[in-house]
């Protein structure tokens, strides 16, 4: 073993569970460990034991790898798993024999191990602060190998572990006699005793050699020989014998308890015949039951903030790691509680003393601290007197002045005056025993403590002197914390009476400036002896002394104050309205201390609050108060009638019979627009200066007096003020009602509706005029909400028909021409299917006519048929238009597919008359686009000869038509049995392809049997080729897997004879017809599914797949969409509901589609989880139910079948789907 290797030791708790030396080299494997949840892990170098003092550790994951000196970041000496999951630390000891953490060389807190990031690095060292305790009770568990870490130097003053650590390393050997026996000299010397376990009391585990232990029974083990007896003596005494086990492992506790003292136990082994062996070193441990004694708390030192020393028992303290301090057993450990939880623990000092800080901040609140002193036997002592404080770091609340008096008691408000330089500042609300600290104008004036009930009262000594005083106090707890100051109360301690400045009369910059009017619609400074309809006008004046009362009087009586503000200013409105009548105001000034001015001059005014009366009713016409308006501009002048319209913007108003010197207040939709005086004769008139707004006006009148006040409004005059021709109308719905499809049409729709509904927005209460291909067909009114609808009273001819319309408003002016919407009306019947004749195949060897259901090479095929002549035809492949061309005279046409994908296709056509209607769709012809092999170029075509058949067995030749085929000749020898040729092919999980061949016979004999193999694995049947026709052989296969796989023809005759045959135009193509597939970011809402549905529309088809999860698809809101889903997938990644109607069935469904029961078929395929919830109704709501008939099975699949029990209608469902039948 390297001495001086670093070693690796992991610590459970006390436990030292593993130990293991770390290579030396730069490179090489590294150590792994497994971290235990709140493990540390002690890195040893040498036979001392001292830590390496620099490591680098780098986080990887949540695993920690640990780099020494030299080596490089990627090749660690150690790796420790989950070191990040499990509140691990890296310790080691240094040369003061003290542990201590690794902590990151740079003293940077976000590099520590314990806070890196994933792939972050940092160099470590050894911290200067120790681990108290850490090395303290150390024991190696059954894991540690106590020779190992005796070798890797763990060794036992490091460890705790004392001679119990090196009685583990080997056999004592020894030669003194055991008090005079003969040994017998094969009996190897006692193996030293293995452990002690201390089994009792709150110290347990292993005792160390010269430990101390409470448990007068504790157990101990060791080794030896098979059968052996071990003999275990105490002082000198045999207190007991064991035999050893079979698996050399032996176990004793004594039945005596041993007596409280020093104990040196001796085993000795003692073979069957008696013979015993040399004794073995003793163990020495010291049994100990008494308990220290009571252990106290002396002090409790505070050494943080303003107030520091000690804290009384039950006081308060605003250090959160206060010092305790206390006497004890020397050597003991005092364990401290805080309110009955251990909070931590520390040593008595050889002179009895000890001390303790926190590691951590304790919260504030009340602490009742106790301290237990534990021995080392692990004896506990009784718990000491308990030690009460309370901890608080929250300082008081923000205090409140609550007020301020005189010697008198009248209060002194904030910024007010008194006489008073001994004035009362009282408060409350405050925790009792608080201190209030009073300062004034920044300098303390006194303090005083706040009572049981929470109030305080502080009067100054001395007394305050003349002038401002801005008093503010603080709150301090018992704790010494310190509330912010409360907010300032401003007092001015004032002797000097009041002189009225100026020269006492009322008005600008005097004292008693006047008053002023707020109220109704005549407002600002009343005049002496004015009117004002104000009752409440507010009083005001400047040039005073801040802080002074000005008195109000009207008629020499007091009716009100208020005191100058600080701008030398005031203002005072009344609390009670002043009565209707004369008034006469003055003001006299008084200073704080009640000193009064002479009276300043008076302000004599009129209260008026009686409204004047409209004249006549109140209406608008001829002799009232509001005859009405009259328009003087453009073709139309003259009065404007109630509800009409005008293109005069500055109408003239006006009216008779009011009182002279009134004001008529024009107002437009409750806003003032104007006034005008009323004449002597008692008429007025008034015409706007600016213009009328383009809009609805409703005019009222109102008359006000002198005084402000106002009549009733008077009846309103309503018009409209129209300068501009209305805004192009729309036509926003051409709506079909009539036949078999009905709703609204698009742009170049075809409808057979030849009175269709057409409706469009225009401006409100005006006429629209409608136009079809620019004649007027009609004319309707607009609704109050800009809505008009007109249906045609004459049939529209067949053909192509534009509209357009116009509006026309009330003032004569007409609109934009709208944006046409044109579509074709044609109610004849609709042409018939087309015939699909043939699809032409010209590429490759084999062309002509494609069979139908066959397969060609032509990716690009010609599709031939007749229709009816100038038809246009419409060419699909399955539900998706590939394409169009237009028949001749005679009705044919052709087409040229465009670009084809391998796999199924089924092409069908549709007919387009001149107006654009589609008619049916012909009979589908179907067919694949695989690959295909001939021969007749004359070579294999990628194809490869097996075993014989490569030789001479199998060649290209003449098929004697003037094209080439495979031909087998078998002679005599050969087994030709087996594989006849091979090819690779690319497939793709999940597809299902289709294989063919055609073979004939050579001579007779034993004719060949050949059948079809993928990856050696054979598919379907075999074939006999025997005389006569050519015989084809066909098969289907789906690839488990994308991958390339192996087709082989296969042969099951081994003879020779008459064993000879031909192969020829072997086909091989994908069979698959797929829908699309709706990503869950179209169908994500019910009602966006519905749109992205009808937006796939024609393009849908045989199969509609469902990705995604929680989607719900109502195939029945798909208005006129034909989507030929004859099976519906609801699979996805989640769970799906599909609602599906009996008209959804017989709409896209398709007889005896699955198995034969003369019903209209659809199958839904999904799994456990997905929901279909059926319905019974169609459009008409036909009669009959559904019912379950049981199960039937589709390629493999089982599938509950219900039936309607009125129409022929059948939906199968893949078991496991929940179907409700709603």
């Amino acid at each position: 073993m390297n001495p001086s290797a670093v070693n690796i030791a992991v610590v459970d708790g006390k436990t030292i569970t593993q130990t293991q030396e770390l290579r030396s080299a730069a490179a090489g494997e590294p150590v792994r460990i497994k971290a235990v949840r709140g493990g540390s892990y002690i890195l040893a170098e040498g036979e001392k034991g001292v830590a390496p003092q620099n490591i680098t550790v780098k986080r990887v994951g949540k695993d920690l790898h640990v780099s020494l000196e030299g080596a490089g970041l990627d090749q660690p000496q150690l790796i420790i798993e989950d070191f990040y999951g499990s509140d691990s630390q890296l310790v080691g000891m240094a040369e003061d024999g003290e542990y201590h953490e690794y902590v990151a060389s740079d003293a940077d807190a976000e590099h520590e191990a314990a806070f890196l990031m994933d792939g972050d690095s940092s160099a470590q060292v050894l911290a200067s602060d120790q681990l108290p305790g850490f090395g303290t009770g150390l024991v190696a568990g059954a894991g540690a190998g106590l020779m190992g870490m005796a070798g890797m130097g763990f060794m036992p003053a490091m460890l705790g572990l004392g001679a119990l650590a090196l009685g583990g390393v080997a056999y004592a050997v020894s030669n003194k006699s055991d008090g005079g026996n003969d040994h017998a000299p094969g009996i190897p010397p006692t193996a030293p005793i293995a452990g002690v376990y201390d089994n009792v009391g709150d110290e347990q585990g292993l005792i160390g050699h010269g430990g101390a232990t409470d448990d007068r029974t504790p157990t101990f083990t060791g080794t030896g020989t098979p059968g052996n007896t071990v003999v275990i003596r105490d002082n000198g005494v045999v207190i007991g014998e064991v035999v050893v086990g079979e698996d050399g492992s032996w176990e004793f506790t004594p039945t005596t308890p041993l007596p409280e003292g020093a104990h040196n136990l001796v085993v000795v082994e003692k073979d069957p015949a008696g013979n015993e062996g040399i004794p073995s070193e003793g163990f020495e441990l010291i049994v100990d039951v008494t308990a220290p004694g009571k252990s106290t708390i002396s002090a409790v030192i505070d050494d943080e903030g303003n107030d520091t020393g000690p804290v009384a028992n039950g006081g308060h303290t605003d250090d959160t790691r206060p010092t305790l301090t206390g006497t004890g057993e020397a050597g003991a450990r005092i364990d401290v509680y805080a309110n009955g939880v251990k909070n931590g623990s520390t040593i008595v000092n050889v002179d009895g003393t000890w001390s303790y800080t926190p590691e951590t901040a304790w919260g504030d609140g009340q602490y009742v601290l106790t301290t237990v002193a534990v021995d080392a036997a692990g004896n506990a002592g009784l718990p000491s007197d308990p030690y009460t404080i309370v901890i608080d770091t929250v300082a008081p609340g923000k205090g409140v002045i609550g007020e301020v008096v005189d010697q008198s008691g009248d209060p002194i408000g904030n910024g007010g005056a008194t006489g008073d330089k001994q004035p009362i500042f009282n408060g409350g609300g405050q925790e009792p025993g608080d201190t209030v600290v009073i300062i004034d104008n920044g300098e303390v004036i006194g303090e005083t403590i706040v009572d049981e009930d929470g109030n305080w009262s502080f009067t100054p000594d001395p007394e305050l002197g003349d002038g401002n005083h801005e008093v503010v106090i603080v709150i301090k707890d018992p704790a010494g914390n310190e509330s912010d100051p409360s907010d300032p109360h401003l007092i001015i301690v004032d002797t000097d009476a009041p002189v009225m400045p100026g020269d006492g009369s009322v008005g600008p910059g005097q004292a008693f400036e006047g008053a002023w009017d707020d109220q109704g619609p005549i407002t600002g400074v009343i005049n002496p002896g004015g009117e004002t309809d104000d009752t409440k006008p507010e009083f005001g004046g400047v040039g005073l002394k801040p802080g002074d009362t000005v008195v109000i009087r009207d008629k020499g009586e007091v009716i009100g104050e208020v005191v100058v503000g600080e701008d030398g200013s005031w203002s005072w409105t009344p609390d009670v309205d002043f009565a209707e009548g004369d008034h006469s105001v003055d003001i006299i000034i008084r200073d704080p201390v009640g000193n009064e001015s002479v009276p300043s001059d008076s302000l004599d005014f009129e209260v008026d609050l009686t409204a004047p009366v409209l004249p006549g009713d109140g209406s608008v016409g001829p002799g009232q108060a509001f005859e009405g308006a009259w328009d003087d501009e453009g073709p139309i002048t003259g009065e404007i009638s109630p509800g009409g319209a005008t293109d005069d913007a500055k109408p003239e108003f006006k009216g008779v019979g009011l009182t002279p010197g009134d004001t008529v207040v024009i107002r437009d939709n409750g806003l003032i627009i104007g006034t005008a005086p009323v004449q002597a004769d008692g008429s007025w008139t008034w015409t706007p200066i600016d213009d009328l707004s383009e809009d609805a006006h409703s005019i009222d009148i109102v008359v006000r007096d002198p005084a402000g006040n106002e009549s009733d409004p008077s009846d309103s005059l309503n018009f409209r003020v129209d300068l501009t021709a209305p805004i192009q109308p729309t036509i926003d719905s051409v709506f079909d009602d009539e036949g078999a499809s009905t709703g609204n049409l698009i742009p170049g729709a075809i409808t057979d509706d030849v009175r269709p509904t057409i409706s469009g927005k225009a401006e409100a209460n005006s006429t629209v005029i409608i136009y079809d291909n620019d004649v007027e067909i009609g004319r309707v009114p607009v609704d109050t909400d800009g809505d008009w609808t007109f249906e045609p009273s004459v049939a529209l001819a067949n053909g192509t028909h534009r509209l357009t319309v116009q509006t026309v408003d009330l003032a004569g002016h007409s609109s934009p021409i709208s944006d046409s919407f044109t579509f074709v009306v044609d109610n004849g019947p609709p042409p018939a299917a087309p015939t699909i004749t043939e699809v032409i195949d010209d590429a490759g060897g084999e062309t002509g006519a494609i069979s139908f259901g066959g397969v060609t090479d032509d990716v690009q095929p010609e599709v031939r048929g007749t229709a009816g002549a100038h038809e246009t035809i419409i060419i699909y492949d399955g539900r998706t238009e590939i394409g169009s061309t237009v028949a001749d005279g005679l009705g044919d046409w052709s087409y040229a597919l465009p670009e084809l994908n391998s796999g199924g296709h089924n092409i069908t056509a549709v007919a387009v008359n001149e107006y654009g209607s589609h008619g049916t769709p012909s009979s589908s012809f179907d067919f694949k686009v695989g690959t295909t092999w001939d021969f007749n170029d004359a070579t294999f075509q990628g194809w490869t000869a097996e075993g014989g058949y490569a030789g001479t067995g199998g060649m290209i030749g003449d098929d004697g038509s003037g094209g080439y085929n495979f031909r087998a000749w078998t002679p005599a020898g050969p087994n030709w049995a087996g594989k006849v040729m091979t090819i690779e092919i690319a497939v793709v999980a999940g597809k299902t392809y289709d294989f063919s061949f055609m073979a004939g016979h050579v001579t007779d004999g034993n004719y060949a049997r050949l059948g079809f193999s993928v990856d050696d694995v054979a598919v379907g049947g075999t074939i006999i080729v025997a005389p006569g026709a050519p015989h084809l052989f066909s098969a289907s296969f789906t690839a488990t897997a994308t991958t390339t796989v192996e087709l082989a023809i296969t042969n099951g005759v081994s003879a020779w004879s008459g064993n000879d045959f031909w192969v020829d135009n072997i086909a091989f193509a994908p069979n698959e017809f797929g829908g699309p597939v709706v990503a869950p970011s179209t169908l994500s809402e019910a009602g966006e599914n519905m749109e992205a549905l009808n937006s796939l529309g024609e393009e849908l088809f045989g199969v509609l797949t469902f990705s995604g999860a929680e989607q719900v698809f109502d195939l029945s809101s798909i208005a006129n969409k034909e989507t030929g889903a004859r099976v519906i997938d609801i699979t996805g990644e989640g769970d799906n509901t599909l609602k599906l109607s009996l008209g959804d069935i017989l709409n896209h469904g398709e007889s005896n589609l699955f198995h034969d029961s003369d019903n209209v078929q659809m199958m839904i395929n999904g799994n456990s989880g997905d929901v279909v919830d059926l319905s019974n109704l169609m459009g008409d709501t036909e009669p009959g139910s559904w019912t379950s008939q049981g199960q039937v099975t589709v390629a493999g699949v089982n599938y509950e079948v219900y039936q309607h029990s009125a129409l022929g209608a059948e939906l199968l469902v893949q078991d496991g789907v929940t179907t409700n039948l709603v």
